[in-house]
């Protein structure tokens, strides 16, 4: 954790005497409830560091509508206490080595009326926010993030939105677009999909510069056999030669250079 995180996030308790009046000021500000709002959002903390859970504690004891309901240190735990508790939102680390943070968070978002997950992280790269959201999660937010961004996320999930700040938004459509097909990738899974299952086999085989014996002996077919394959697939999608193969294979992906 960075000493941003620290400063920003932990709040210790010398800092907080020592700026009493400013931070009052701005946890005042940020935590008003919503006009209208009377319920209270009920919230689970999950995090394996007690450091970290006491920064969010601190930060949660500042909303006059947010309870916490418990605190775990790990995915097994939060389940748990989830189904004792029923958290409205459950804030959920998903910094672990085994990704079971990740998984809590899959079990966490299945059923009936499941609570809100927001992903807790120290990554900000786009495949972590596509994991988190893919999971079931409700929004991502640093552990560097302020004490702002954090009630808001609160508020937001607590709501039934999804929390996503615009810069993290921005980065996170950047990614799918990448990740869109392209007309010409469009128009190959489609072929491909024309395909038996043998016939892809045979397809890759190819692409990865087999020959008719050795893919035979892959498939424990005769070589004349892979022939015929090789001929329904020139007739279904056009490949001949092998450099088309190659190219076709490298565009639905079986191969990665």
């Amino acid at each position: 954790m960075s000493h941003t995180t620290v400063e920003i996030l932990l709040i210790p308790a010398q800092r907080r005497r020592e700026n009493s009046a400013g931070m009052a000021t701005a946890l005042a500000s940020s935590a008003q409830p919503i006009a209208g709002e009377q319920t209270c959002i009920r919230v689970l903390i999950v995090d394996a560091h007690p450091l970290m859970r006491a920064g969010i504690r601190a930060v949660l004891a500042s909303m006059p509508d947010a309870e916490i309901v418990g605190e775990a240190a790990t995915g097994a735990d939060a389940v748990r206490l989830t189904e004792q508790q029923s958290p409205d939102v459950v804030l959920m680390d998903i910094d672990t080595y085994d990704d079971a943070g990740l998984a809590a968070t899959k079990r966490l978002t299945v059923g009936d009326a499941p609570p809100r997950v927001i992903a807790l992280t120290m990554l900000s790269d786009n495949e972590t926010m596509v994991q988190a959201l893919r999971a079931g999660a409700s929004g991502l937010i640093s552990k560097d993030a302020t004490e702002d961004d954090l009630v808001a996320a609160l508020r937001t999930a607590g709501s039934g939105e999804i929390y996503i700040r615009p810069r993290t938004l921005s980065l996170l459509a950047a990614s799918v677009r990448r990740r869109l097909l392209s007309p010409q990738e469009r128009s190959a899974r489609a072929r491909y999909e024309e395909l038996s299952e043998r016939e892809r086999a045979v397809l890759e085989y190819v692409a990865r510069g087999l020959t008719g014996p050795e893919i035979g002996e892959r498939l424990r077919i005769n070589a004349k056999t892979v022939d015929t394959y090789r001929h329904r697939i020139r007739e279904k999608i056009g490949l001949l030669h092998r450099a088309d193969y190659i190219r076709f294979a490298l565009v639905i992906g079986l191969l990665k250079n």
